[in-house]
């Protein structure tokens, strides 16, 4: 594992704390925003906040690399449905009615992490459970496999990743398979 890594943790503690773990003994250190703190020469992973101004929050990303802190790589972990990858019906059984605004926000800031210049990875995803099972990875405007994914089939993709380069300059959504 190549290093050091940087998680800014603005999504679930749940998960900020099993990709950590996942990643040990590899050093991780989390920040809750955006900083200049954060270790020279990072792979960054920016766990987006689903229902939250993530238009807004990339800015402090931004910053960072106006700053001359630009990480080596960027994993965001970003909603489904930005990419054609969810119907309208799932985008309001994921968001509720009025999921356009977030939608949008995504498309944004995913805009703004391609238009960095710096490899990066997308990970779409919808809503979070504890099922197990087989993830299916999905390309841009490919619908999804279904509307969940195991937490622990997100850690093992964010894992990835972080550590290698098998899906640098991507966006991919991932789903747990339908049986």
């Amino acid at each position: 594992m190549e290093g050091p890594f940087a998680i800014v943790n603005q999504h679930q503690d749940q998960l900020t704390a099993a990709l950590k773990a996942r990643m040990a003994p590899a050093p991780v250190a989390v920040y809750p925003q955006f900083a200049h703190e954060l270790p020279d020469h990072a792979v960054l992973c920016w766990l987006a906040p689903l229902q939250a101004p993530v238009d807004e929050l990339v800015m402090g990303l931004v910053q960072l690399v106006d700053a001359g802190k630009a990480p080596t790589k960027i994993v965001m972990l970003a909603a489904a449905g930005i990419c054609d990858d969810v119907d309208q019906a799932g985008l309001k059984q994921l968001y509720g009615d009025d999921y356009t605004d977030l939608v949008f926000a995504h498309q944004y800031a995913v805009k703004m992490v391609d238009e960095l210049e710096i490899p990066y990875t997308v990970i779409r995803v919808p809503q979070i459970t504890a099922q197990e099972g087989a993830a299916v990875l999905t390309a841009e405007n490919q619908p999804l496999a279904s509307l969940t994914v195991s937490q622990d089939q997100m850690v093992t993709t964010l894992t990835t990743a972080m550590t290698t380069d098998q899906l640098i300059n991507q966006s991919v959504g991932l789903s747990n398979e339908v049986n």
